[in-house]
C-alpha cells in the first residue's frame, strides 16, 4: 500500500529565469528547509519530517556545465558567489544528476519515488540532508526551463 501511495505522488518542476531557481515539489506541504550547501541547494521537509520538494537557486549557472540543455549551454560560471560547496555530476547514460556537500549519504528517502531521491546522514540523533539525486534529470528538468524562457522571450522579461 505504501508504494501505491509513493507513486501517487504528483512531481511538479518549475524555474523561474528571472530568478534562476528550479522548484522541485511532489504536491506535499514544504513549510521547513535546510540547507544541504548555504543559500544554494535546499531541500523542504513536511511537518513529519518528509521530504517533499527542493530549491536550487542559480539553477542555470549551475547545471549548464553537465546537463546537454541547450537552451542553459550558455550560461557562464556563477557570477556573484564566491565559492560554493556544492559537488555536481551528471550520468549521461543513466540521465542521473547529482548534486551534494560532500557528506556522507548512507540514509534515503524519496521526494517523488524513482525521480527525485534525498540522500542524509545521521549527527546527534538527527538527519541532515547531504545529497539529491534526480534520474531522469534531462526528461524533467529540461521543459520547464524551456517553458520559463518561451516565456520570459514573449514577455520581454529580463535576463
Amino acid at each position: 500500500m505504501s508504494g501505491e501511495k509513493a507513486h501517487s505522488k504528483k512531481l511538479e518542476i518549475s524555474y523561474d529565469g528571472e530568478g534562476d531557481t528550479l522548484w522541485i515539489n511532489n504536491g506535499g506541504l514544504a513549510p521547513s528547509g535546510h540547507d544541504i550547501t548555504r543559500n544554494v541547494l535546499i531541500p523542504f521537509f513536511d511537518y513529519d519530517d518528509t521530504p517533499t520538494s527542493l530549491l536550487l537557486f542559480d539553477a542555470a549557472e549551475l547545471l549548464a556545465p553537465h546537463l546537454p540543455i541547450e537552451a542553459i549551454a550558455n550560461a557562464g560560471p556563477p557570477s556573484h558567489r564566491d565559492a560554493i560547496d556544492l559537488q555536481i555530476s551528471y550520468d549521461s547514460a543513466e540521465d542521473t544528476l547529482w548534486m551534494g556537500n560532500g557528506k556522507p549519504t548512507p540514509i534515503s528517502a524519496a521526494i517523488v519515488e524513482g525521480a527525485v531521491v534525498m540522500y542524509f546522514y545521521e549527527e546527534d540523533g538527527w538527519r541532515i540532508p547531504s545529497g539529491v539525486a534526480i534520474y531522469n534529470a534531462v526528461k524533467l528538468i529540461e521543459p520547464a526551463i524551456l517553458a520559463e524562457l518561451a516565456e520570459l522571450a514573449a514577455t520581454g522579461g529580463t535576463d
